[in-house]
């Protein structure tokens, strides 16, 4: 009753366990593979828009062609984005491997 008035213990919420190593790798290395689906799921967008704009640019509908190749862009701002950020996982996985391999060979 009166946790709720004065709070709660301090001391038990700070003492949380450090995550687990492997865990860690494990949960980037899923994260790689959602970015590596979606980079896929993308390139296949940007293929449908190009071959669109081609088609409408064909039946002379300029507006139409403008806006693919604009959705075109957009998409692959999206896909360096996603790139990117693959890469700084698979930076983080190295160097906790590294750690790992260090924290092994100190044993």
């Amino acid at each position: 009753m009166f946790g709720r008035l004065f709070g709660t213990n301090q001391k038990a919420k700070t003492q949380t366990k450090a995550p687990n190593l492997n865990d860690s790798i494990q949960q980037l290395r899923q994260a790689t593979t959602q970015l590596e689906k979606r980079e896929v799921h993308l390139e296949k967008k940007i293929q449908v828009c190009l071959n669109n704009a081609k088609a409408k640019s064909k039946r002379r509908d300029k507006k139409g062609a403008l806006y693919e190749l604009k959705k075109k862009k957009q998409l692959e701002g999206q896909l360096q984005s996603i790139q990117g950020k693959k890469l700084n996982l698979e930076t983080q996985i190295m160097a906790l491997e590294d750690a790992h391999l260090n924290q092994q060979t100190l044993k």
